[in-house]
């Protein structure tokens, strides 16, 4: 982040504030859409630089060491076992039979091998517990 353009240092500079003010989240948000922005417009103008893309990518990491938002970005994604896959196909029928009771189980199965489940409205996702 000391790397960072002066931009990217003032994002991170109103984000620390924000989260320091009380958990201000919505203004945390704000200056993560600032740096993004700044970002866009700094690469549209001119070619990136590697050196400011990775410092700028490391300022974005930071902040969302608070809000844990994004996927790891630049990591390969790991590939999912099968016996856990075969977990949360059941814990997918057991949610779609209403069996909670079963859904809760099937989950803590999934976490006690080292994968974390995420339910959203498309349906449940599966990675690998930090």
């Amino acid at each position: 982040p000391d790397t960072a353009p002066e931009w990217g240092r003032d994002a991170l500079r109103a984000f620390a504030d924000a989260i320091a003010d009380d958990l201000g989240t919505p203004a945390a948000l704000a200056a993560v859409h600032g740096l993004v922005s700044a970002g866009n417009r700094a690469f549209d103008a001119a070619a990136p630089n590697a050196a400011t893309a990775t410092a700028v990518l490391a300022v974005l990491r930071r902040c969302d060491r608070v809000l844990n938002l994004l996927p790891a970005v630049g990591a390969a994604e790991e590939a999912v076992p099968a016996e856990v896959q075969s977990l949360a196909d059941e814990r997918a029928a057991a949610r779609a039979a209403k069996n909670w009771a079963e859904s809760d189980r099937l989950r803590a199965a999934i976490a006690a091998l080292g994968w974390e489940v995420r339910d959203s409205k498309a349906g449940q996702t599966l990675r690998k517990a930090p």
